[in-house]
C-alpha cells in the first residue's frame, strides 16, 4: 500500500498542476478539515481490490468550479458537484498507474458518506483552492 499511496499522491499533484496550475501541500493534521464535505469513491482492481475516496470541503469545490466556469460565485448544483469531483477522482486513480500496467479495472465514481476518521492511508492536502482528503483502503 505505501507504493500505491505514493503513486496516488504524485497523481493528485500532477492533476492539480495540469488542470488548475496549483501546487498541493500535504497537511499533517486533520483537525482543521471541515465536516461540510462532499465525497466520491472509486473502486479499483489492481493487485487486489482497493477503494479511493476523494473528500472535498464545499468551499474547495466552490473555488474549483469557480475556476472552471470562470466567475460564478454560487455553489453549483449537486449533480455538477458530483460530476466534477467524480472526474477528478477517476483521473487521479487512472493516472496513478504506469502505461505498462495491464488488467486494471476502475469503477465509475459514486457518492460517498464522509467519515471523519483519517488513518495512515489518508492523504490530506491543501492548495490555493482549499483542502481535500484522499482515503485509500484495501477492500475484501
Amino acid at each position: 500500500m505505501p507504493y500505491f499511496k505514493k503513486n496516488i499522491e504524485k497523481s493528485a499533484r500532477k492533476i492539480f498542476w495540469l488542470f488548475f496550475r496549483s501546487k498541493l501541500y500535504l497537511r499533517k493534521m486533520n483537525n482543521d478539515f471541515s465536516d461540510d464535505v462532499v465525497g466520491v469513491e472509486v473502486l479499483m482492481n489492481y493487485n487486489g481490490s482497493k477503494k479511493l475516496t476523494l473528500y472535498l470541503e464545499k468551499s474547495t469545490i466552490k473555488s474549483i468550479v469557480h475556476k472552471i466556469v470562470d466567475g460564478d460565485d454560487a455553489m453549483p448544483r449537486d449533480n455538477i458537484v458530483y460530476d466534477v469531483i467524480g472526474e477528478m477522482a477517476s483521473m487521479i486513480a487512472g493516472n496513478a498507474f504506469s502505461d505498462n500496467c495491464k488488467n486494471i479495472d476502475i469503477s465509475l465514481p459514486k457518492k460517498s458518506n464522509y467519515h471523519n476518521s483519517p488513518n495512515g492511508s489518508t492523504l490530506m492536502f491543501t492548495s490555493e483552492f482549499g483542502k481535500f482528503n484522499i482515503s485509500l483502503e484495501e477492500v475484501c
